[in-house]
């Protein structure tokens, strides 16, 4: 349960991150900044990224090894672990739909067909 609070709580301040990057992407060119900064929505999702893989993975690796090898809790009643798992299921199913079909429109708005095959 600590490696599913650890990435719930990554992946909310991800999409905060990615919304940064999306609003700094759309702002017009300036003197300073002529090429715009559409760029900056590929910093951002570096830095996702690291966060994701390197410091949510690197605690929920470690949570988990020391958890399995010294054991401190003992589990009694898993209906509310699974309660938890299956709503983040849902919410991660439904990222995943909406990303899935934002990803279609702009493969459709470019003209061209998703192939799914």
């Amino acid at each position: 349960m600590w490696s599913e609070t650890y990435h719930s709580f990554s992946n909310t301040f991800n999409q905060v991150l990615l919304l940064i990057g999306i609003k700094t992407n759309s702002r017009v060119p300036t003197e300073r900044h002529p090429f715009g900064y559409r760029k900056e929505q590929f910093f951002w999702s570096f830095i996702v990224a690291t966060l994701l893989f390197g410091i949510s993975g690197t605690l929920s690796f470690e949570k988990g090894f020391a958890s399995f090898y010294n054991p401190v809790h003992q589990i009694v009643n898993t209906d509310i672990s699974f309660v938890i798992l299956l709503i983040s299921a849902i919410f991660e199913g439904n990222a995943l739909r909406i990303a899935f079909n934002l990803f279609k429109d702009t493969i459709d708005a470019r003209g061209e067909k998703v192939n799914l095959h």
